[in-house]
């Protein structure tokens, strides 16, 4: 819900003065009771509501404000004037609210009656601790040491998480980071080059005596961070997460949906009868040969969550194909050969498919017309530049060869993260080597393939095996792809954080700048019956929207450390997503939504 409007004769300008806390009480009040009139609602409901302005007692416009239990929360976003609301369950909430250039505040309250207030006065500062990866990163030069920087941390996280160690000596972070992971992920491994390079770079912009992350550094102004203003569109959104049994430990990657679009080529129907279901990968719920990994599925109705066994210690992506089979690439390298597990949604029954001969890195899978899966080799060992297609009906395997470069082409992600020849850095975790990110597949079947480490996007004929390669200039690498339903193809610029389109009729492309310019676009997704183009973006924190016909960009900014990944839409047009460090699952609905936090 939103408020309506000012009663009593009140104006904007009255509202944003020094009596704002009394004016606007009395205006969200007013808005409610004219709600509770005209709009249906659930009678267990009760609102959350209030204020929020800053120590002056000016309104604090577009914070996010969050209405927490363990294992569910709502978020909404204050309004021009500083008000906000939110339905919720009764219950006890831990209601927290953030805003760029204010320190963050929190309170507890036990919403009981029909309404609750909420108020918070928030003290403007940049505090460096709060800023988002985005934010941080455009603070460090692009500089080698720098380019060392993003291409080694942001592969996994950004550099709001490696804020947690600042003030670090080289000597400290060499101890830190064999060790870093403490077994609840793969372990990066380090060639002592490589290790030695990394701690010095980190240091230099984040140990004690750096110029805006050291302990004692005064931080950066204002005007040097080029944090962007919410859009009025974003006001509207409501966001639910979700908690499953495995919290912390879930990692929640990739999710797909039963009525969703991910991983499905255009034209493929979703029948309207079927049930929306949310089906999830938990990668790296337990690490390692003698550890174990889960799916899951989640249903929004009931709000009960279902995990299931597939004993292949990462699954990483899945797509869900026409009959219900929930199609899993397992990811982790080095245990054994490549595999795509299979999960019926219908049954719960769980098989495995083995690709002979090739060493286990599987990437995310998608679909070709006929319902056949494709998927990609990120993180296969040895790296092999490839594209693998699995038969659903044969039950057959194939592999499709892309040619690579001898040598990482000047400024590609690879290159990055070279020091002093220093190619290979480990067994495990290494992204140095060619290989294929993200697929997607035409109207005509052609299959189309992202590469991470040097920015490539390839193009394979299935009929005859023809590669045919598009360099986007000035990409130095790409994580997510996607062909539209006007077979125009979207990429992610990752690391130099643009959205990218390529024309394959006319072979050129167009770069677009989101206004978070430190944005890193992740899976890409396209909701075919308004034509827009949603993203995940990890570092900046958001889920974005790209009406291609506007050119617009809509940031809606979500919990941090939420690390989105791959993301699908229902068949209303919200958008659901992993928060990957936080071990949640969200959805988030754009437009007006007066539903229950417990739905």
């Amino acid at each position: 819900m939103t408020v309506l409007g000012l009663p009593g004769g009140h104006n904007a300008a009255e509202c944003g003065g020094a009596k704002v806390k009394k004016v606007l009480k009395a205006c969200v009040s007013a808005a409610i009771l004219t709600l509770a009139c005209t709009a249906p609602s659930n009678a267990a409901d009760v609102v959350i509501h209030g204020v929020i302005t800053d120590t002056g007692g000016k309104p604090v416009r577009g914070a996010m404000v969050r209405a927490a239990t363990s294992s569910k929360s709502v978020i909404r976003y204050s309004q021009k004037d500083g008000s906000y609301q939110i339905s919720i369950a009764p219950g006890t909430y831990d209601v927290s609210v953030d805003a760029f250039g204010y320190l963050g505040k929190r309170a507890s309250t036990n919403a009981s009656a029909a309404t609750t207030d909420v108020n918070f006065s928030l003290t403007p500062k940049i505090d460096v601790n709060r800023l988002i990866g985005a934010d941080v990163e455009k603070l460090i030069p692009d500089d080698v040491q720098g380019r060392l920087i993003k291409g080694t941390c942001i592969d996994c996280h950004d550099l709001a998480y490696v804020m947690h160690k600042r003030g670090y000596t080289a000597d400290e972070w060499a101890s830190f980071l064999p060790e870093m992971t403490r077994g609840r992920r793969t372990q990066p491994v380090y060639t002592p080059q490589k290790l030695a390079a990394l701690s010095a770079a980190l240091e230099k912009y984040f140990g004690p005596n750096s110029q805006y992350f050291g302990p004692d550094a005064e931080p950066p102004a204002r005007d040097q961070i080029h944090h962007p203003d919410v859009a009025d569109a974003v006001l509207k959104a409501t966001i639910h997460e979700y908690t499953p049994p495995a919290g912390l430990d879930s990692f929640v990657h990739s999710v797909t949906l039963t009525d969703g679009l991910y991983g499905r080529p255009s034209g493929f129907t979703v029948d309207p009868h079927v049930e929306s279901m949310v089906w999830f990968t938990q990668a790296g719920l337990k690490w390692g040969a003698a550890g174990s990994s889960k799916v899951a599925s989640f249903n929004p109705v009931t709000e009960e969550f279902k995990e299931y066994e597939t004993n292949v210690h990462q699954d990483h992506t899945g797509v869900i194909d026409a009959q219900g089979r929930y199609w899993i690439a397992a990811a982790n390298p080095g245990l054994g050969n490549a595999k795509l597990v299979m999960v019926d949604t219908k049954t719960g029954q769980i098989r495995s498919f083995v690709f002979a001969g090739k060493l286990q890195g599987a990437h995310t899978p998608v679909l070709d017309q006929a319902g056949n899966v494709w998927f990609s080799t990120n993180g296969s060992q040895p790296a092999v530049a490839e594209v693998w297609f699995f038969d659903t009906k044969k039950e057959q395997f194939k592999d499709y060869k892309i040619p690579m470069p001898a040598q990482y082409p000047a400024g590609s992600y690879a290159d990055w993260r070279q020091q002093g020849g220093d190619k290979l850095e480990g067994t495990l975790g290494a992204s140095t080597s060619y290989s294929t990110y993200q697929i997607s597949v035409d109207s005509k079947g052609m299959v189309w393939a992202s590469s991470l480490t040097m920015g490539m996007i390839a193009k394979i004929d299935p009929s005859t095996g023809e590669v045919s390669k598009f360099i986007p200039p000035d990409v130095p690498g790409i994580r997510g792809i996607l062909v539209d339903q006007h077979d125009n193809v979207w990429f992610s610029d990752y690391f130099h954080h643009h959205l990218g389109k390529l024309d394959p009729k006319t072979g050129t492309f167009k770069m677009y700048q989101p206004p978070t310019l430190g944005a890193t676009p992740y899976g890409i997704i396209e909701e075919r019956r308004t034509g827009y183009i949603w993203y995940a973006d990890q570092t900046g924190a958001n889920i974005t929207r790209f009406d291609p016909k506007t050119e617009q960009f809509i940031e809606y900014p979500i919990t941090r450390p939420g690390y989105p990944r791959f993301l699908d839409v229902d068949r209303k047009g919200q958008v659901w997503f992993g928060e990957y460090f936080s071990g949640k699952i969200a959805v988030l609905d754009p437009g007006q939504n007066t539903e229950s936090a417990s739905r």
